[in-house]
């Protein structure tokens, strides 16, 4: 049966460490080392001048976990974050939710305030780095093949920020809500949902399939600092099992017969950047005879909407057909391994399938391009060393 992860932020919205908070006990129980794994990346990386701990408490009658954590002070700017980020995604397999995470937060922030070199506030610490980070490596250690997310709540009211009082949710977190499509809701008063929390959750929403028909095995609280009238500040995680290895996706489908194939390669090249998951073309006969291309885009349901309005705008069509289907998910994971070419040694990442496995294609296109030879090349004479 397959892994199925689940985040609840239906209650009191979520921060990064509540992520942690919650996350950190569940994936100890499959890898009992993994604080001390933490302690390690972040001291080689980062600093050795920090602490945390996760403590076991009550609140509101229900006991949990809570983040503690001695951080060292550090004021650092976007170039400086990109960097450590950048340092970072080497000890993750997939480092595809960190990178989101950190992207929709950094993109957001630029819009919002409309230039491109920006002074991070509240963002601009260690605190963002050991939350996106350490949530995406818990989540590795966990290692889900579907995801289930209830709709986040963001509260209501006001909140003082460094540029002044601002509605709930304020811009940034507002800005990461649209690029990602989350559901709220709006219950409690005060910012419930920080802008870690939202990207983090958005990412993580759009890296995994989703699954319906699940059966729960494990589950933990993860507490936030806030005391909250009449409600738990928590988020809760649950871990379980998914009865089939099905997902539910969505097919879009349209014909056209009045696009050249330079219209036809960018829309596919666009729907793919938009968060398709996979696009083709069919040569088909349309009305009257003519010549024409059956476009099949294979959607997350979240984007469905999204993704039929792009296909149409890139390809003039005045309607798209949208089925929503389930796909059968063989179990896959993404390790990372050590190549040699030509003497040297890099590193690369191997996508195993049930039954069969390959280097990724990118890693193979970037290697391409700083040796200065073709990614038929680099497949032909690589060497893997482990």
């Amino acid at each position: 049966m397959s892994t199925v992860l689940g985040i609840d932020p239906s209650v009191s919205g979520a921060a990064g460490d509540m992520l942690v908070s919650a996350l950190l006990p569940l994936a100890k129980k499959i890898d009992p080392e993994i604080e001390n794994k933490i302690r390690k990346i972040l001291s080689t990386e980062i600093t050795k001048d920090f602490d945390f701990e996760i403590s076991n408490v009550m609140m509101n009658g229900f006991k949990g976990s809570r983040l503690v954590k001695l951080e060292p002070k550090m004021k650092l700017t976007i170039n400086q974050l990109e960097m450590y980020f950048a340092k970072l995604a080497e000890w993750l397999k997939n480092e595809k939710i960190l990178k989101e995470a950190w992207k929709l937060i950094k993109e957001t922030e630029q819009e919002v305030h409309g230039k491109k070199d920006i002074h991070l506030h509240e963002l601009g610490s260690f605190d963002t780095i050991f939350d996106i980070f350490v949530t995406c490596f818990l989540i590795e250690t966990i290692n889900p093949e579907f995801i289930q997310i209830s709709p986040v709540n963001v509260g209501t009211g006001t909140v003082k920020t460094s540029h002044g009082v601002l509605p709930v949710p304020p811009p940034v977190t507002e800005g990461i809500l649209e690029k990602t499509k989350l559901p709220t809701i709006a219950q409690g008063r005060g910012e419930l949902l920080t802008p870690t929390g939202a990207a983090l959750i958005g990412a993580i929403q759009n890296a995994f399939p989703k699954t319906e028909t699940i059966v729960w095995e494990s589950s933990n609280f993860g507490f936030g600092t806030k005391s909250l009238d009449g409600r738990i500040n928590a988020v809760r995680i649950r871990i379980g099992k998914a009865d089939s290895p099905n997902a539910k996706i969505a097919l879009l489908v349209t014909n056209v017969d009045d696009i050249s194939g330079e219209i036809l390669g960018n829309a596919i090249e666009e729907l793919l950047n938009s968060g398709a998951i996979d696009v083709s073309y069919i040569p088909i006969t349309t009305k009257k005879n003519r010549p024409g291309w059956q476009i099949q885009v294979i959607a997350p349901l979240s984007k469905t909407n999204d993704l039929a309005e792009n296909l149409m705008k890139l390809t003039g069509s005045l309607g798209v057909r949208i089925q929503e289907i389930a796909r059968h998910l063989g179990k896959r994971e993404i390790k990372k391994i050590k190549v040699e070419i030509d003497g040297k040694t890099f590193s690369v990442r191997l996508k195993k399938g049930p039954y069969s496995s390959k280097i990724e294609f990118e890693d193979l296109l970037s290697l391409a391009k700083r040796l200065g030879k073709s990614p038929l090349m680099i497949q032909r004479t690589l060497k893997i060393l482990d």
